[in-house]
């Protein structure tokens, strides 16, 4: 499989906890950036249906990646 932008020979394996996916992950690497634009756009405070948001948005985006990646191979 080649990585986005270029070889896979580049990038280091990843190791992840036993219960971590790479859905997890990517989510996990998209959520502070969607946090900057939300606090960019003046939001400051959190409750329950903003953290919820949150994480959706964060997992649309690694749902968005995979498909990326599946549709590279």
């Amino acid at each position: 499989m080649m990585a986005l932008g270029g070889s896979d020979e580049n990038y280091e394996p990843i190791t992840f906890a036993s219960e971590m996916t790479l859905r997890d992950y990517f989510a996990g690497k998209a959520l502070p950036v969607i946090m900057k634009d939300w606090y960019d756009e003046g939001f400051e405070c959190f409750d329950d249906n903003n953290e919820e948001w949150l994480a959706s948005c964060a997992y649309k985006m690694a749902d968005s990646m995979m498909k990326a990646r599946e549709n590279n191979d």
